[in-house]
């Protein structure tokens, strides 16, 4: 008896995933290989099922517009994907759920809900930069878990202030101590304080609408936030294996000292040196 041939099963992909590679494409005509998002595959295991760690085989999502990069492992067929028509693709559907489908077979990517578009990777477009080398050692970061919703408040109040006074681009320091980490937007006062640890030193500043994309690219509770060892370095936020690189502003950075509470809390406030900058 002749044994049938056993029928490709469609993959699913959730669409809060394509909406926020999106969000990091280039916009401009400077950068036309940014544009586009790029799949890659990665790994040598012998099964997409391999577990132990370098060798296991996936695809890989990646969409950067030279300031900021978003990598995610994805089920989308490798290739190039023009930001515009994701965008289009993924237009009227109300929930993030699983968003959309790939057939195995055809490689064709059918979006859920309302929209219900299809599309496919683009091939021969050009080569996309080596984004694995942009993305710091794991271990020259310092971390620390941050509320998602303080990051949209924050980044959120920023950009309202920074059109309300015609600042253009507005900014959140974050500032870490031996006790935690202080995110601030100084001009009008707002603060928020999370534990962490060994993060003494640690300090960088961010764009609000860079800050408020980072927020939006992940759907839980929490963002690991991954802090380098200087502030013109590249800083993280993470969740699992999605990750959100982000290039810092540069500031003046005043002279701060740590002081402690009668309850045992701490504080940063600023010292009458103020001459020291990022």
């Amino acid at each position: 008896m002749a044994k049938t041939e056993e029928k490709p099963k469609a993959l699913t992909g959730e669409l809060l995933e394509l909406r926020a590679a999106a969000s990091f494409a280039a916009k401009d005509d400077s950068k036309p290989i940014l544009q586009y998002l790029y799949v890659s595959e990665e790994g040598k295991g012998k099964s997409p099922k391999a577990t132990r760690r370098g060798e296991k085989r996936r695809n890989v999502l990646v969409a950067a517009d030279g300031w900021g990069m978003y990598v995610t492992p994805t089920v989308l067929p490798t290739g190039y994907y023009s930001a515009p028509v994701v965008v289009s693709a993924a237009r009227g559907n109300v929930s993030y759920g699983p968003g959309y489908t790939v057939d195995a077979k055809t490689r064709q990517v059918t979006t859920h809900g309302k929209s219900g578009l299809t599309f496919g990777p683009l091939q021969d477009v050009g080569t996309f930069p080596n984004f694995r080398n942009l993305i710091p050692d794991p271990k020259s970061l310092r971390y620390a878990e941050v509320g998602r919703l303080t990051l949209l408040a924050l980044a959120s109040a920023a950009i309202a202030w920074g059109k309300a006074e015609k600042e253009g681009v507005t900014f959140i320091r974050m500032v870490g101590d031996r006790k935690g980490l202080t995110l601030r937007h100084q001009p009008t006062g707002l603060e928020a304080r999370v534990p962490g640890k060994r993060l003494d030193g640690r300090r960088v500043a961010v764009s609000a609408d860079y800050l408020l994309r980072a927020a939006q690219a992940f759907d839980t509770a929490t963002v690991r936030v991954g802090l380098p060892e200087s502030p013109s370095l590249a800083l993280t936020f993470s969740v699992g294996e999605a990750l959100v690189l982000q290039m810092p502003m540069t500031v003046q950075w005043p002279a701060v000292k740590v002081v402690e509470n009668d309850d045992g809390t701490v504080h940063a406030e600023e010292a009458r040196d103020e001459r020291r900058a990022a």
